[in-house]
Formats: structure tokens, C-alpha cells, sequence
């Protein structure tokens, strides 16, 4: 077998294998599961949901289950507050317990997994077609598992070109803009880095969340979702990644922490997600933020963010259902940008988002537009850590880029390369 993993890897993958292909319990549950009556006239519903958002979004987000409450006196929604960090554990008790609240915010990588132990409902049992449309496509693929939606999304984040106005300046380079092809924009990391030694042009990291753009913008898929393959090892991939490594090859602008290269001025230009804006802004740095390069397939970033779930066993799937068509319907998801400097989900909102108090925002909310789905699939998170360790050693010259992308894949695949 060539290019054979460390057996660390290969004990990793085994936790993996059951990852493509996985389609039995979600289907039980589409099929097997009946909506209970509709509740009688004149009673009254308490839902119970679990969320994991910051103090400063817990306060939004209070307010606007308040606001819910007040609209719908017969639908009482309470909020339980879960640490983000046992968020899991919490909901791994509570399925075991058969205790699950009617609502959970989870990490949209945990959507597969929730879906294919049959524990969540799918929206295709509530959706309403005006619903779903103003819904931000990307998040909406990210959240589909065996072409059926499990969750939807409360918020999101997608990437765009963050550059250091005064480095290139200096330079005497360019302000890139949304007509610059990945070319351009290597052509000027170049430049950049002849005129100043000191400074990485393009600062970049090797995670698969931070390799989707080029990917995307080459019209490569992660996850083909016809044939259930993991495809990163496709030919759209090697060309984005080996343009990329090229650049490697010539300046070295790799980094463990791109976010920490550009706070600390020693990168002209890097690639962060719209959740990177306060902390930039608490730098100092005179920066700018415009839309990523384009590739064959257009200017394409990644996406990523959070869902609610309706749980199985819930006695008001209807009425949980309406309080999340209601948190992110178009004057909330407006409200919630406005207060937190976060992006919407729902499309319809992005013409009612104060860009002036928000001025960023405007370019991640045409950004977002164009996006490489996060694939759902069961136990994500280890392919992702699979990936991110190879790559790893692919950007510090350690291994091949086209061996690493042919042996991650065919591990993932379950496939077996022959000599």
C-alpha cells in the first residue's frame, strides 16, 4: 500500500470508517416517526432549550425569547445556559437518560452525528417553503444529511481578505479588491515580502477550514454527496493547494496562527473568518476587508457556525418549530446583527443590517453568498483532525502534497490503493 499512515493515523481512521456511507437511522426516523395531534385550543406548551452563547449574546438572545414569550402567550420557551466546552458531554447524558430538552444549540460538525443516531427531527417534517428560502444557502448544506435538513442555523461566520493598510502601503503596493484573481494576489504576497523581508505577504494556516476557500473557488467539492466519497484528493483540489504551495516554496508564509501573524504586524495579508473583526479591531491595526480572490469558480469561502435542533422526543415539535422560524426571521436576525456585529442568517435581513455601525459586515454578507458547505457528515471533527495534521506536514516540507491528498482520501473512502 503506498504512502501507508503512521499507525497513529490508522487507529484515528478506524474511528472514521463508518463515516461515509452512514444513512440507517436518520432514514428510520423520516419514515417511522409520526407528529403527534395538535394540541387543543385554550392549552398551553413550555418549551425548554439548551444554548451555549456568550454573556454578551445570551443577553440578545434572552431578550429575544422574551420577545417570543410576549407574541405567544401560549408557548412559554426557558433558556438553560450549557458551558461551551460541555456542551457534548451534556447532550451525550441526556440522550442516554432519554431527558433531551425540545431544543439544543449545537455545532453545526455535530449534525451528522445527532441525525444518524436517529435522536433529532428533520425540517422537512415543519418547513415552510418561505421559511426556508431566505435561509443562507451555504448554512442550509451544511446542515443536510442525507438530503434531508436537521437543523437550522442561528448563526454563522464565513472568511474574507483582511490586508494591513500601512504594510502595503509601505510596500508600495496595491489595495486588492474583488477583481483579483488568486494569482493577482499571490503575484502582490510576493511583492511584499521582496520589498520587506521582515513581513509574510500572505499569511495562511493548513486546517481544512482554512484550505476551503482555494478549494471552493477551483469548484472543488469536499463531499460528493451523490456517490457518498470523500473527494480531496480530486484534481480541482490539487491545483488550488499547489498553487498555494508554490507560494509555500518561495516565501514560507505558513503559520500555526495567522490571526496572531496579522495582530502582530508581521503579515501584510490574511484570510479570517467575520468573527476575527473585534479582535482586529482592538489591535490598532489600521486594516481593510475585501472580498477573497477568485478561482475558476469565483470568489468562494468556507462557512461554519451553530444550529438548533429539535429533539425526537419532544411533545411540541410544532410549536418548537415556530420559535425557530421566529429567531430567524428577518427583524430578528436584523436586530441580532445590529447588536452583536455578527452576520444574519436569513438573506432577506441583509438589506435591513446598520452597515454603518457595521461597515464590515457588508462585505462578508456578499461573501457568504458564494460558500463550500461544510459536508455533514458522522464524526467530522476526526476527518478534519485526520487532514489538518497531514497538511501540517505537507506546508513544513515534510511530505508530498499529491501523496498526502491520495492516502487521506483513501483511508476516508475505506478504499485500498494497490502498487
Amino acid at each position: 500500500m503506498k504512502g501507508l499512515l503512521y499507525l497513529s493515523l490508522i487507529i484515528l481512521i478506524a474511528t472514521i470508517l463508518p463515516l461515509v456511507g452512514c444513512n440507517g437511522s436518520s432514514e428510520e426516523v423520516f419514515k417511522g416517526y409520526q407528529l403527534p395531534p395538535e394540541r387543543e385550543e385554550g392549552t398551553t406548551v413550555e418549551l425548554v432549550i439548551h444554548e451555549t452563547y456568550t454573556d454578551e449574546e445570551h443577553q440578545v438572545f434572552q431578550t429575544i425569547v422574551d420577545m417570543f414569550n410576549e407574541d405567544n402567550p401560549d408557548i412559554t420557551v426557558k433558556v438553560e445556559r450549557i458551558p461551551k466546552g460541555a456542551q457534548w458531554s451534556r447532550l451525550t447524558q441526556a440522550l442516554a437518560t432519554k431527558e433531551t430538552p425540545d431544543i439544543a444549540r449545537v455545532e453545526m460538525e455535530y449534525i451528522a452525528t445527532l441525525a444518524d443516531r436517529g435522536t433529532i427531527l428533520p425540517m422537512e417534517l415543519f418547513w415552510a417553503e418561505d421559511h426556508k428560502e431566505t435561509l443562507v444557502e451555504g448554512a442550509i448544506l451544511s446542515n443536510t444529511y442525507n438530503k434531508r435538513v436537521w437543523g437550522i442555523p442561528d448563526q454563522i461566520y464565513t472568511s474574507a481578505l483582511f490586508y494591513n493598510v500601512r504594510l502595503l502601503e509601505e510596500s508600495g503596493s496595491d489595495i486588492p479588491d474583488s477583481n483579483w484573481s488568486w494569482e493577482d494576489l499571490m503575484q502582490l504576497a510576493r511583492k511584499v515580502s521582496d520589498r520587506n523581508p521582515d513581513v509574510i505577504g500572505l499569511s495562511y494556516g493548513s486546517s481544512l477550514w482554512e484550505l476551503s476557500p482555494y478549494m471552493g473557488s477551483y469548484g472543488a467539492t469536499i463531499y460528493n454527496s451523490e456517490n457518498k466519497r470523500i473527494e480531496i484528493d480530486s484534481p480541482e483540489v490539487v491545483k488550488a493547494l499547489n498553487l498555494l504551495y508554490g507560494y509555500q516554496l518561495d516565501v514560507e508564509g505558513w503559520t500555526g496562527s495567522p490571526i496572531q501573524s496579522f495582530i502582530n504586524k508581521d503579515a501584510a495579508m490574511v484570510i479570517l473568518d467575520s468573527n476575527s473583526i473585534p479582535k482586529i479591531e482592538d489591535s490598532g491595526i489600521r486594516f481593510g476587508v475585501t472580498k477573497l480572490p477568485h478561482g475558476p469558480a469565483g470568489s468562494v469561502s468556507n462557512i461554519d457556525g451553530t444550529s438548533m435542533v429539535i429533539f425526537k422526543d419532544t411533545e411540541h415539535p410544532r410549536e418548537a418549530y415556530e420559535f425557530l422560524k421566529f429567531l430567524t426571521s428577518s427583524k430578528i436576525q436584523a436586530l441580532w446583527a445590529d447588536e452583536l456585529g455578527q452576520l444574519p442568517v436569513n438573506k432577506d435581513s441583509f438589506k435591513n443590517v446598520d452597515v454603518n455601525k457595521h461597515p464590515y459586515l457588508e462585505i462578508f454578507m456578499e461573501q457568504v453568498s458564494n460558500v463550500i458547505p461544510k459536508p455533514a457528515l458522522p464524526n467530522y471533527s476526526q476527518m478534519e483532525e485526520l487532514f489538518n495534521m497531514e497538511m501540517q506536514k505537507v506546508f513544513k516540507g515534510e511530505k508530498r502534497l499529491e501523496h498526502v491528498l491520495m492516502d487521506i482520501t483513501s483511508e476516508l473512502n475505506g478504499e485500498t490503493q494497490k502498487d
